[in-house]
């Protein structure tokens, strides 16, 4: 089990299995309509040798977040990659990422470990679900009495620069 919300009634869970989605924008919305009315989204991701759920942080009105914070995995054509960048993250070393860049220092909103996870609205979720379990197996590597807090969200691209005036040559 992963996240806070694991200490809660468990009458108020919603499972979810990312197979049920067909896109990762779909699974965000599902989060959304579930967290904001008074329940709790669980995720299911299941594997031969285990089932891992997956209780992620979903605030209805959300904090503003640091876009050059190091907690960041960009999932873009089912590959992981460090925020907005071309660098890949390599999936045997997860453990070691997970203690040098998700270890959260500087929020008293969640303690502990913390990863947000984004993608495009019509990323697949098949991507997702390898990145998230290989997340959680490289968490339970690292034997950690903290708590793995996960954030899924969309990428919001930031709006065009305009244009300049034209430039408007003086007589």
């Amino acid at each position: 089990m992963y996240g806070t919300a694991q200490k809660m009634n468990d009458s108020l869970f919603v499972p979810l299995r990312l197979s049920d989605f067909e896109n990762f924008g779909k699974l965000i919305d599902r989060i959304s309509t579930i967290a904001c009315n008074d329940s709790v989204p669980q995720i299911v991701i299941e594997d031969e040798q285990s089932q891992r759920l997956i209780f992620p942080v979903f605030d209805c009105t959300p904090p503003p977040f640091d876009p050059k914070s190091k907690h960041y995995a960009t999932i873009r054509s089912g590959k992981a990659y460090r925020r907005s960048s071309l660098d890949l993250i390599n999936l045997d070393s997860l453990g070691t990422i997970i203690q040098q860049d998700y270890m959260n220092k500087r929020s008293s909103f969640i303690k502990g470990y913390l990863a947000i996870v984004e993608a495009d609205y019509e990323e697949n979720t098949l991507g997702i679900r390898n990145y998230l379990l290989q997340l959680t197996k490289g968490f339970d590597e690292i034997e950690s009495n903290q708590s793995l807090n996960i954030i899924l969200w969309t990428i919001v691209e930031p709006p065009p620069i305009p244009p300049p005036p034209p430039y408007v040559l003086e007589n």
